[in-house]
């Protein structure tokens, strides 16, 4: 079990993780931070936001060409290879701004995580706990924070070379503190998201044990309408939901209702209405079974 749960955190990690780092690498070195000295000059561009994205258009020109040459029947014109060279950067630059947006957005470190967890439960019979999802989205998140550790280092080397060592404590120590706050609040987002995502993977296994679909439980409206079916409520009754005042005691009710579907006591309860995060995927991921009605006694109508 340990090992299996190592090894699929490993994998995504190392992949997804270490292709992220290796791309703020490349990022920095091609576009490295402005100095403040330069930034203030007008009209005043940095050689290498020049330079570096200029002898990037000559390689990808070349292989674009060279490419084209090999596999075409006739001469190459020259109005034929500026239209290669042109859709060809055209091609690089909007696969780099996917790229930017997928690898810096915090939903991507959602989506792979689900992935790791996806393949753990179907290696291991369909079943992983709470425990076990958290360790596999914290060490998947660790190899994320390898960026932004990488970045805090080059921008304070970076900020500490252009002021001097006189200026270091005294005009750049709020800009690192903001540094590393910001990265903090990333780190800290992103385990939010981890508990969010693990609560929506209990949410979808709390429907399978009561014999729905999984994916119903993240339809809205729809899901209600099902979980009404789930504590034996009439389904016409959601329409309690929608009422002001109304609608939060009614929740509380149907929460109260499925705590008693797997055997919990209202204890319980409280703990799915303040600690959804914890008590949702103590019911979802675990051996905990869903009840019918007569098993309790509870009435259906």
């Amino acid at each position: 079990m340990k090992n299996l749960i190592l090894k699929i955190s490993l994998k995504y990690g190392i992949i997804f993780g270490g292709f992220s780092f290796i791309y703020k690498i490349l990022s920095l070195i091609m576009f490295p931070p402005v100095p403040e000295s330069i930034a203030k000059v007008p009209f005043v561009i940095p050689y290498w936001y020049w330079v570096y994205p200029l002898f990037f258009i000559i390689v990808c020109s070349f292989i674009a060409l060279s490419t084209y040459d090999d596999r075409a029947t006739t001469n190459l014109s020259f109005n034929k290879s500026i239209i290669i060279i042109i859709m060809f950067v055209l091609l690089i630059i909007i696969i780099e701004s996917i790229l930017n947006i997928i690898i810096h957005g915090v939903w991507f470190i959602c989506l792979i995580t689900a992935m790791a967890h996806y393949e753990f439960n179907k290696k291991n019979m369909n079943y992983i706990s709470f425990k076990n999802a958290i360790i596999i989205g914290l060490i998947i998140i660790a190899f994320f924070t390898l960026e932004k550790i990488y970045d805090l280092v080059y921008k304070g080397f970076i900020i500490k070379l252009e002021y001097g060592e006189e200026y270091w404590y005294k005009k750049t120590d709020f800009s690192i503190n903001r540094l590393i706050f910001n990265h903090v609040g990333k780190l800290l987002r992103e385990v939010c998201i981890l508990f969010m995502l693990i609560t929506v993977e209990s949410y979808w296994k709390i429907f399978k044990k009561a014999g729905k679909k999984g994916w119903t439980s993240i339809i809205p409206i729809y899901n209600t309408i099902l979980l009404l079916d789930i504590v034996k409520r009439p389904r016409w009754k959601v329409v309690f939901l929608f009422i002001p005042v109304l609608n939060i005691i009614y929740a509380i009710k149907i929460t109260n209702l499925i705590s008693k579907r797997f055997n919990k006591n209202k204890g319980f309860t409280l703990g799915l209405l303040f600690l959804p995060f914890i008590f949702y995927p103590l019911l979802g991921m675990s051996i905990i079974n869903y009840l019918a009605a007569e098993l309790r006694g509870i009435k259906t109508t």
